[in-house]
């Protein structure tokens, strides 16, 4: 059971709807959230994401899903922002990998 969860939005604790989206207006934001692994709550890494928003779309963020074993062997997982409407991948990301997992708490 692998998961991102969303904790933060320009630095300010959000939380999901049940359709598990964020509403954001049009410019660059932060989007600071955890990769969980397993069931019993174990977060892997914390990230920090900053990218532009345009008005009207819609963003998916994903990542590549790799066993507990190969995510704890690594210092860095692939993630990306999609246009869910295009497919495409948004090339002007800046990824910071956090310290500390627990930066959302």
């Amino acid at each position: 059971n692998q998961r991102l969860i969303l904790c933060k939005v320009d630095d300010v604790k959000v939380q999901m709807s049940s359709d598990r989206t964020v509403d954001v207006m049009p410019g660059e934001h932060k989007i600071l959230f955890v990769y969980q692994q397993g069931g019993g709550g174990n977060f892997v890494h914390a990230v920090e994401l900053t990218f532009a928003a345009e008005a009207g779309k819609k963003y998916l963020i994903t990542f590549d899903k790799k066993s507990y074993f190969e995510t704890m062997l690594q210092t860095k997982f692939a993630l990306w922002v999609e246009d869910v409407q295009t497919g495409e991948h948004l090339q002007n990301i800046k990824s910071s990998p956090l310290k500390s997992q627990f930066a959302c708490f």
